[in-house]
């Protein structure tokens, strides 16, 4: 759990995807350069504004206080002064305190600093005001007030404003570098197909496209290249395989139509034979050179199929348990060749009673081939699936058997599973998927 968070996480800080990570390292630029901003606004501005303001504030108390040595009138309590707003009080109000906001704190200590020791200041921060009061502002030690403009709203404010341009800076700016940076590879990945294909020569990059994207293009130029030209070369090697392979059969197809058996049976059973080898070589040749499965989506009756197909391929004795009506859509090639390699696999390493069983579980086609013998171990199953693989080193066989019947039923897009058999011996299941089988 722990570990699968911490992947949650770091996946989120530093995202698999180009874009993404190009968008967190411009937001930790951008971060910084605000943060420095912020720094040198401090310094550069906020303080040196602060010390203005409390300059003034203090020339304003100084002549206040002249003032009152003169016998002129201060603005009594509640009362506004024709030349500063001020108040005039015993005490300062219960909510008036040191502040802790830097740029009102700078202001207040450097106010005390000009009014000289003794001098007491204190910020009463309002709504729509703020007052700065300060002790002792009279003769008789009274405290004096004198209204500023808000240091909060406006600190709040430019805050806001900075965060929301940056952030607008970020999402905008990381947007456009993102589809800039990546713009060449979605080109790249567009191509890369027709590439492969041959199509076209080489990817159509924009211009300006990086050096690392043009240098994996030219790679898979050239890889396209060299598959091309390997597919070529199995072409013709497929090409001469098919007229050696073929070649012997027409011949045997000649010396059966010049000198038929006398036994007409036979010799029917010797031609379905060439037929169905012929077939067999152009259907792997077709596989070999990546082309589409002839005689696809043809319906066969399983139960008819086997019935007549079973007798001939094996002189076992095997039991069907297949209903009437059960129809598969696939090759009968490629049903003949992974029937037939389960059945062979079975006769050579089990015993019988053999069964083969069809039928539909939740709309699913499945086809289970059964025997009797000593089953295959759990922990062996997956392993026996590989090619060469053999149960035990004293078993004959090549070990392609399950492998090959393995690739038959992907290609037919069924699953092979190996399952025990009750009350023992191995089931060798098919399953198709529900849309791939119907009645």
């Amino acid at each position: 759990m722990s570990s699968s968070l911490i992947e949650r996480g770091r996946a989120l800080l530093w995202p698999p995807a180009l874009a993404g990570r190009i968008s967190r390292l411009l937001a930790l630029g951008v971060l910084l350069l605000l943060g420095f901003s912020l720094f040198a606004l401090r310094q550069l501005s906020l303080q040196s504004g602060s010390e203005q303001i409390a300059d003034l504030v203090a020339a304003q108390i100084a002549t206040l206080r002249a003032l009152q040595a003169t016998d002129s009138t201060l603005a009594r309590r509640g009362q506004g002064s024709a030349l500063v707003e001020v108040l005039v009080q015993d005490a300062p109000p219960a909510a008036a305190s040191q502040p802790w906001l830097p740029f009102a704190k700078r202001l207040v200590e450097r106010l005390q600093y000009r009014l000289g020791d003794g001098a007491t200041v204190l910020l009463d921060e309002q709504y729509d005001r703020t007052w700065l009061w300060v002790s002792p502002a009279t003769v008789d030690g009274q405290w004096l007030g004198l209204a500023v403009p808000p240091f909060r709203q406006q600190a709040t404010l430019l805050s806001f404003v900075v965060l929301v341009a940056a952030v607008l800076l970020v999402v905008l700016g990381g947007i456009g570098l993102a589809r800039l940076l990546t713009r060449p590879l979605r080109e790249l990945a567009e191509s890369a197909p027709a590439m492969v294909a041959g199509e076209i020569e080489c990817a159509v990059l924009s211009a300006g496209a990086p050096t690392e994207v043009q240098q994996l293009a030219e790679a898979l130029t050239r890889a396209g290249q060299q598959a091309r030209a390997q597919a070529r070369q199995r072409e013709l090697m497929l090409a001469g395989l098919s007229h050696d392979l073929r070649t012997p059969l027409a011949r045997l197809r000649y010396a059966l139509a010049i000198e038929p058996p006398t036994d007409a049976t036979l010799a029917q059973q010797v031609e379905d034979d060439l037929e169905e080898l012929d077939a067999l070589i152009g259907l792997f040749l077709d596989l070999g050179r990546g082309r589409p499965l002839r005689g696809a989506n043809q319906q066969l009756d399983l139960a008819e199929f086997l019935s007549h197909w079973l007798p001939r391929f094996s002189e076992r004795p095997w039991r069907l348990q297949v209903p009437s009506g059960l129809m598969v859509d696939a090759p009968s090639l490629l049903i003949r060749r992974l029937l037939g390699n389960l059945i062979r696999n079975a006769e050579h390493h089990a015993s019988p009673p053999y069964l083969i069983s069809a039928g539909r579980v939740a709309g699913r086609l499945l086809i289970d081939v059964i025997d009797a013998g000593h089953g295959i171990p759990s922990d062996q199953r997956q392993r026996l699936l590989q090619p060469f693989q053999r149960g035990t080193t004293q078993a004959l066989g090549s070990g392609l058997g399950l492998a090959i019947a393995q690739d038959l039923a992907h290609l037919l897009g069924a699953e092979l599973q190996l399952l025990d058999a009750d009350p023992q011996g191995l089931c060798v299941r098919l399953l198709w998927p529900r849309e791939d089988a119907s009645d």
